[in-house]
């Protein structure tokens, strides 16, 4: 799968229903500080997000197909200690040429200082170093110059609850994430989340 959005695991997850997320998010060009090669993140904004991949059923197995995930944007509902620890910020969610996943250190482009990722009025946001090496550099001119202003971050969902009902007459299953831990930051071409930027 190439989406950015697409379930982390591709077997149906073994502990709360949904493992994890891609979800879309922005950087804000203005928020670049020559400084310290830096820029600010909002990685989500609590929007309804297509996904693909395995989900409950309700009756303790799974079903493979479409559905939607939300994000609760309250504080208490993120774990930020992965994000806060030095947490990559990637090209890409790190995809290979075949749209599978393909995590090595070239894919990393930058980090999250720690103690950054935070909900403030709804989002969460974070403040990321860039990269100075040459090989990164045609990405992080992109980035800086606003070029490319979307980005994505991965999620693990820690607890889930479907909160859809028949008679809303929805094409696809609805879930809210009520505690999930991001643990890495991408820059993307388009993200599930319109309002996440740079």
């Amino acid at each position: 799968m190439t989406d950015h959005c697409s379930l982390v695991q591709a077997q149906p997850p073994q502990v709360s229903g949904l493992a994890g997320i891609r979800a879309a998010a922005s950087m804000t060009p203005s928020s670049y500080s020559p400084a310290d090669n830096s820029i600010g993140v909002v990685w989500n904004t609590g929007a309804v997000m297509a996904q693909y991949g395995y989900y409950p059923d309700g009756n303790g197995g799974f079903i493979r197909g479409a559905y939607d995930v939300q994000l609760a944007m309250e504080p208490e509902a993120f774990d930020l200690s992965a994000l806060n620890n030095h947490a990559p910020f990637l090209d890409n969610h790190a995809y290979d040429d075949k749209g599978m996943v393909n995590m090595t250190n070239r894919a990393v482009v930058g980090k999250v200082i720690p103690g950054t990722a935070q909900i403030i009025g709804g989002q969460g946001v974070a403040r990321v170093t860039l990269s100075t090496a040459p090989g990164d550099a045609d990405l992080v001119t992109k980035l800086i110059t606003g070029i490319i202003a979307n980005v994505s971050v991965g999620v693990k969902l820690l607890r889930t609850t479907r909160i859809d009902a028949p008679e809303d007459g929805r094409a696809r299953p609805l879930f809210r994430a009520d505690l999930s831990q991001p643990y890495e930051i991408s820059a993307v071409p388009l993200g599930a989340d319109r309002g996440a930027h740079t």
